[in-house]
């Protein structure tokens, strides 16, 4: 399956900035939301559903429940 150029700015994006911040930042928190966001679009919704859930618990982890 050949996927967009978009997907591949996203991915590189989130390489540079799990660099740049770590792991466990609200920069690659937004990065992976971006990431999925692309996937849903392309109708990979398995795959976007991974990077929302990662998402998910990263701001979790670095908010709490309660934002």
């Amino acid at each position: 399956m050949k996927l967009s150029p978009d997907y591949k700015l996203y991915e590189e994006a989130l390489i540079i900035t799990r660099k740049v911040f770590g792991d466990s930042s609200s920069e690659v928190a937004s990065a992976v939301i971006c990431l999925a966001s692309v996937l849903k679009r392309l109708k990979l919704y398995e795959e976007a559903e991974k990077y929302y859930d990662e998402a998910l618990h990263l701001k979790i982890a670095l908010n709490g429940l309660d934002t």
